[in-house]
């Protein structure tokens, strides 16, 4: 067989697999193009955030250490608020580790990555995870609200039983959606026993699946956005009235309004990339095959909305524990008595080197 690239100035390790595509009019350019978007790729879409994702996982992991000590400690009445934030830190943790593996795929050849049963647990880990973290946010938001809009509401209603109950309907609410979720995606990404085969049957999915995406993100976006303003509102209001507001309200308004963020940029994250390639007609992963090698010149689009998605997602999952915890008082205080105990060793370990250093050379003076 013929080498269609022995004429390109430049050469890649990923052409080998392309020789067999022979009806290319300019190969050599479309594999510059090709090698563009998999330079874009394997950057913005692979190292950049694999390292920000395992980051996230060992600040996620050690909030969540954290945060099982101090509910440990807790009275039944103060353990409330943090039920939700453990279900939030799991959630986090899954997520990071999902997004590291699965686009580790696209780059490294690991094992089981041509099965569709690898894709489908992977997928319905991934949504899962999505899910719980969207219903923790929604949670918190509920509760910050009714604790300090409907105080007496909050006391009676939200008892510690009545917390645990949401936060399994949350996990079960998770698990029923996220099973046809993750198998469709699958489906999508390797061929199974769940096959949609037609361009028309494969549009239908992704769109439905896109627009009810978009029903769950929106609606727990606009409840956090509601009992945001209303924060802000009853904070405005109080402050008119000339009451002064605890640092307690202070900070839970602080963290509520960064959750609300950190949701928004989650949702922009999700959907609008999704929406864009799929009006577009294009597909979110660059293959070495001949399809995509024709199409060289229209896979920079794709290349670019998709490693931004993924880019943007680790950014947030890293940023999002760091100061987000930064408003809890008691993490906080537990992080800062931490950091003391640390450099009171490090200062000890430091001041005894240097005693012995100094009576070494004491004692050398003294022989001499």
């Amino acid at each position: 067989m013929t080498n269609i690239f022995e004429n390109c100035s430049t050469h890649y390790s990923f052409e080998k697999n392309l020789q067999k595509c022979v009806n290319a009019s300019n190969p050599c350019q479309l594999l510059q193009k090709m090698n563009t978007a998999h330079s874009l790729m394997i950057w913005m879409g692979f190292y950049i955030p694999s390292a920000m994702c395992f980051l996230a996982v060992l600040v996620d992991t050690y909030c969540l250490l954290v945060t099982i000590s101090i509910l440990k400690s807790l009275k039944k009445q103060s353990r409330k608020q943090y039920i939700f934030v453990v279900v939030r830190l799991s959630a986090a943790i899954l997520i990071a580790l999902c997004i590291i593996i699965i686009q580790s795929t696209y780059f490294i050849d690991i094992p089981f990555r041509d099965t569709f049963a690898f894709f489908a647990v992977l997928f319905i880990i991934y949504d899962f995870s999505i899910l719980s973290l969207l219903g923790s946010f929604t949670g918190v938001a509920m509760m910050t609200y009714f604790g300090v809009m409907r105080p007496l509401v909050y006391r009676d209603k939200f008892t510690l039983k009545t917390i645990y109950i949401i936060a399994f309907a949350i996990v079960l609410f998770s698990v029923c959606v996220a099973i046809p979720f993750g198998l469709f995606q699958a489906a999508d990404e390797i061929d199974g026993p769940i096959k949609c085969d037609s361009e028309s049957c494969e549009l239908i999915v992704k769109w439905l699946l896109f627009c009810i995406a978009c029903l769950i993100l929106m609606g727990c976006t606009g409840t956090l956005l509601f009992v945001t303003v209303s924060l802000h509102w009853h904070s405005y209001k109080s402050k008119k009235m000339g009451n002064v507001s605890s640092s307690a309200f202070n900070h839970g308004k602080s963290r509520l309004t960064w959750t609300t963020t950190i949701l928004v940029i989650l949702c922009c994250v999700e959907l609008i990339p999704t929406g864009l390639l799929a009006a577009f007609g294009k597909s979110e992963s660059i293959s070495d095959d001949c399809y995509d090698f024709y199409n060289a010149n229209s896979l920079i689009f794709p290349a670019i909305v998709s490693s931004l998605e993924t880019f943007l997602g680790s950014i947030t999952f890293l940023l999002d524990p760091i100061i987000n915890f930064s408003f809890d008082k008691r993490i906080s205080k537990v992080f800062s008595s931490q950091m003391k105990f640390l450099r009171s060793k490090v200062f000890c370990a430091s001041s005894s080197s240097l005693s012995r250093n100094d009576k070494i050379i004491k004692d050398q003076s003294q022989i001499e």
